[in-house]
């Protein structure tokens, strides 16, 4: 968890990294971020002008926050730095929240398998190409998800991704032993954003949400989990 910290935020733990005048934050424990409630609670906190999150549908939309009225269908968010007091959230309880930090925008994305085989992670790399030429020195952080070590799956599963992503994409995420077939998203991730001249400066927050016990997790907990909430946003000078 190199570069993440714990901190107390209206008496719950979360998960913070903080780099280069960006915040990214991840809600430790059983709080339900599903709930406006919680999420206006955690804004005023933060003294954020606007928290924007999405409805996520394990899509490859990609929308602008700044744009959106009320709450949009999307699986990714892009803020500019002029809506600097704005955060943006996407909610999670397994899938991998992915933050890549521009010098004048943040891209979040949502991404479990479904949204990673729909192609998620390209279309957010392809906005971000819009927008800049040179994407090397981007910095791309994962919060907390669920890892290789709790993330069984089925051939079902690989068959889906094996017929919308590169072969080396796939092969990097998926490994067999002899207890099955498992999966690593940041693997795969990781990999998309090699091939794509990315990633040169990519942490991890190194927790699994499944094992570690500290975040709630859908394999781990089944139906009624709560969901987590990853939050980012550029702090105010």
């Amino acid at each position: 968890m190199a570069g993440w910290e714990r901190v107390t935020l209206l008496g719950a733990d979360f998960l913070l990294m903080r780099e280069g005048g960006v915040s990214f934050l991840h809600s430790m424990g059983e709080r339900d971020y599903r709930e406006h409630l919680e999420r206006e609670r955690l804004r005023k906190a933060l003294g954020l002008s606007c928290l924007v999150k999405a409805r996520q549908v394990h899509g490859d939309m990609v929308l602008e926050a700044g744009g959106i009225k009320g709450e949009g269908e999307a699986d990714g968010l892009l803020l500019s730095l002029q809506d600097r007091e704005m955060g943006i959230a996407v909610l999670t309880a397994d899938c991998l929240p992915l933050l890549m930090a521009a010098p004048q925008h943040l891209l979040l994305l949502h991404v479990g398998w479904r949204g990673l085989a729909r192609g998620i992670v390209h279309k957010g790399i392809e906005m971000m190409k819009g927008l800049y030429s040179d994407v090397e020195n981007f910095k791309i952080y994962f919060g907390p998800y669920i890892k290789r070590c709790c993330y069984r799956v089925g051939w079902d599963m690989i068959g889906e991704l094996r017929r919308s992503l590169p072969p080396e994409v796939v092969e990097a995420g998926m490994k067999r032993d002899w207890r099955g077939l498992s999966f690593s998203l940041g693997d795969a991730i990781s990999k998309i954003l090699e091939l794509e001249g990315m990633g040169f400066s990519l942490k991890d927050s190194g927790f699994c949400t499944c094992c570690s016990g500290l975040f709630p997790s859908y394999r781990r907990e089944g139906e009624g989990t709560p969901r987590m909430i990853n939050l980012a946003w550029r702090e105010i000078w």
